[in-house]
């Protein structure tokens, strides 16, 4: 009779925790699609610079350095995921909400999240990569301690690594390779000049951590996933930080949508 009591008592708890835990809502939890509005917003905030079609040929498009994204091509310098795989729908999520520091496109995070995430769904139907399996998310093992000791492996590493041969000795861009680099369209790309830390992504220790595991899509930098430990990046990531005396912050544009907007009024703005 005591196990069976026992035995009811469990399943009691159980039954109790699983109908808190259906009650709460997810952290990912995101409104159904709304693909009209998404249409609309798109054609209003971003055509003038990523195109009606999505192929970066907006009417603003020229005027920019570097080039609005090309959306049909299916490549994004921000993910969180495996080397190879597209970025996810949260990857797309905060490239929308944060911007990218260094270029033309501007933070949204004024938007509702609902139109974020409508805009997240507009920008996937324009690559059919996004038609294949769900991409696999990196983990972003425990921060560690990224001074002192860290610091003096990550600068070891970043020679036994090779990224001085773009990066240069002192990290700004200037190793004996960076003036061949081009990007997948043939572009001339110079490497990151860390010093300045205002990668696009942000300089937080977590988005350093996957900008060295997952790569930037596009450009000969590397995901280093498979071949570095997640102890070897995170001494990568307290090196870098080393580099500029810039207070952590996420990527931020310095330049308003509203100047682009003006600059084409023939653009669709409805």
């Amino acid at each position: 009779m005591a196990r069976e009591h026992h035995a009811r008592l469990c399943w009691s708890v159980l039954v109790v925790l699983c109908a808190a835990l259906l009650a709460q809502p997810g952290a990912a939890e995101r409104p159904a699609a709304d693909v009209e509005r998404g249409r609309q917003l798109y054609g209003s905030r971003c055509a003038v610079c990523h195109g009606a079609e999505g192929d970066g040929r907006g009417p603003v498009a020229s005027t920019m350095d570097p080039p609005p994204r090309d959306f049909t091509k299916g490549q994004f310098r921000v993910r969180s995921t495996r080397p190879g795989d597209p970025p996810s729908d949260e990857d797309l999520f905060q490239t929308i909400s944060r911007g990218l520091a260094g270029t033309a496109m501007p933070a949204w995070a004024g938007l509702p999240e609902a139109d974020r995430w409508a805009l997240v769904d507009v920008v996937k139907s324009f690559s059919r990569r996004f038609q294949g399996d769900r991409p696999v998310a990196l983990a972003v093992t425990e921060t560690p301690d990224l001074s002192g000791a860290a610091v003096t492996r990550g600068r070891t590493g970043f020679r036994r690594f090779g990224c001085v041969d773009c990066h240069g000795e002192g990290g700004r861009g200037d190793g004996p390779s960076a003036k061949k680099l081009v990007d997948t369209s043939g572009r001339p790309i110079r490497p990151f000049d860390m010093t300045t830390g205002r990668p696009k992504r942000g300089n937080a220790a977590a988005d350093l951590f996957l900008v060295v595991r997952s790569g930037i899509e596009g450009t000969p930098m590397p995901g280093y996933a498979a071949a570095l430990s997640a102890a070897d990046t995170w001494d990568l990531v307290a090196y870098v930080r080393s580099l500029s005396d810039r207070p952590t912050a996420a990527a931020a544009p310095g330049i308003s949508p509203a100047s682009y907007a003006a600059a084409a009024p023939s653009a669709k703005t409805n």
